[in-house]
């Protein structure tokens, strides 16, 4: 059993398999899959969930309204699941809008400033650009400026105001039509 099987099943870490599966052909990526595994599993066994007044005092009391107001349009059309994570390097949080092991959208917090994230696979795409003139000429730069990954082109706003709710709306409709019915 080599070194990197040890370790796992000394501490007795959940991702053991992933060290057992290695025969030696692949050292460098196991080793190096396995440390982003135990960093994940320290960070997560390490999170707290922040309370909303953490929240409000790192964005700022002026963000957090903005932050609130985004969180009640979204939950408003769609009954989602909602998880917090850590933030990554860039960010301190995440709070994540998923359905059906999909994800709608995410918030990100960190000192003075918060994100909305909405990642749009090919078809998605493809329909924001048979609607791209319906958006504000911000969002389509932020658009044409996003990073495609292999997952779709992540489209992140760092918001100061609710001026681009209504894109956001149509961003977020593009994804996934409202699922929560709605009172009339």
């Amino acid at each position: 059993m080599s070194s990197i099987a040890s370790l796992g099943y000394i501490y007795n870490l959940p991702f053991t398999k992933l060290a057992i599966l290695d025969n030696g052909t692949n050292k460098k990526q196991a080793i190096f899959a396995l440390s982003i595994k135990v960093l994940q599993f320290i960070m997560e066994k390490d999170f707290q969930i922040p309370t909303p007044e953490a929240i409000e005092s790192l964005i700022g009391k002026g963000l957090y309204q903005i932050w609130n107001a985004l969180c009640l349009l979204i939950e408003y059309k769609y009954e989602m699941e909602r998880f917090w994570n850590n933030g990554g390097r860039k960010w301190k949080y995440e709070y994540k809008y998923r359905r059906g092991g999909k994800t709608l959208c995410a918030l990100y917090a960190k000192e003075n400033s918060f994100g909305f994230m909405v990642i749009l696979g090919k078809g998605e795409r493809d329909k924001f650009e048979m609607q791209r003139e319906l958006f504000s000429k911000e969002v389509q730069t932020l658009y044409d400026e996003a990073t495609v990954y292999h997952d779709g082109k992540w489209i992140m706003f760092e918001l100061r105001n609710a001026e681009l709710f209504s894109d956001i709306e149509r961003l977020l409709e593009i994804k996934r039509l409202p699922n929560r019915k709605l009172l009339s």
